[in-house]
């Protein structure tokens, strides 16, 4: 669980509240939050069949804001901060998508990472 703390340190100065994906509280936050999914990444594999110390996660981070251009405001903003991260590396898979929930009517601004760090 070290990976996630260090994680939310990266976000939640620049993204509102920080939750896992499928933990957004009821009601919904009244502002901007970031939500954030490990949804795989690429095993490491040693050739002599040791356990290996680090760990590649795909992560995928989503602002929620009820205005488009504060989502991705943060999410401009979240990019160099995790390429920047001192607890783990980090490196985009490509650039931020817009979102829209018509439910909630929220904008949502997404962008994947590749992120290594130990076990």
């Amino acid at each position: 669980m070290a990976f996630e703390s260090d994680l939310v340190a990266v976000l939640a100065p620049l993204g509102g509240s920080v939750y896992p994906a499928g933990a957004v509280p009821a009601p919904l936050p009244t502002t901007k939050y970031t939500v954030y999914a490990q949804i795989g990444g690429p095993a490491i594999n040693y050739a002599d069949d040791l356990q290996p110390n680090l760990i590649q996660a795909h992560m995928q981070i989503t602002v929620w804001s009820k205005q488009r251009a504060e989502a991705f405001a943060a999410m401009r903003a979240i990019e160099p901060a995790m390429r920047a991260a001192q607890a783990f590396t980090s490196r985009p898979l490509g650039a931020p998508e817009s979102d829209y929930d018509a439910d909630t009517k929220l904008h949502g601004a997404r962008q994947d990472y590749l992120c290594t760090h130990a076990r």
